[in-house]
């Protein structure tokens, strides 16, 4: 399980970030609200939940520990 990125946004588009980490870009759902916040170019640090289904797999980010509990 991923439990945290941090790297460089490269890509926003809709609610996901694309956060390269080491030659690796990760795409990772976020709220209309992080979303808002984050620039492109920006180095970001983000508590993830990966979600796991048959047919997909899913990272979730939050700016907070608490906003990951939440979830």
């Amino acid at each position: 399980m991923i439990g945290a990125i941090c790297g460089i946004v490269t890509t926003k588009d809709k609610d996901n970030l694309l956060v390269l980490v080491g030659g690796v870009g990760y795409k990772i759902q976020v709220s209309p609200s992080l979303f808002s916040q984050i620039t492109l170019g920006e180095e970001i640090f983000l508590y993830t939940h990966t979600h796991v289904r048959e047919d997909v797999l899913s990272l979730y980010g939050f700016h907070e520990q608490k906003e990951l509990e939440i979830f």
